[in-house]
């Protein structure tokens, strides 16, 4: 869909871009309980090459980056801010 769209709308002179974040900190989960993150979200981290997860910032400067004049090529592109 990201493509599609930005071939779309690229005439328009808008573009379009993806950010799919990973595994980001957020409050969300700081009520995750102890025994789920051991057992899923724990295991998920150490198989990530930073062997952390990330932060909302991290995610934040892909965004304002797309948003920067430095992306003015920049369109029908997927970035995956994660550290898999």
């Amino acid at each position: 869909m990201t493509k599609a769209d930005a071939v779309d709308y690229a005439k328009e002179g808008i573009r379009i871009n993806c950010v799919a974040p990973g595994v980001i900190q957020t409050n969300l989960g700081i009520a995750i309980p102890r025994e789920i993150k051991d057992r899923f979200l724990n295991p998920l981290i150490e198989q990530t090459p930073m062997g952390r997860v990330g932060r909302p910032e991290e995610v934040a400067n892909c965004v304002g980056f797309l948003c920067s004049q430095l992306a003015s090529f920049v369109t029908g592109a997927s970035f995956a801010v994660s550290a898999s």
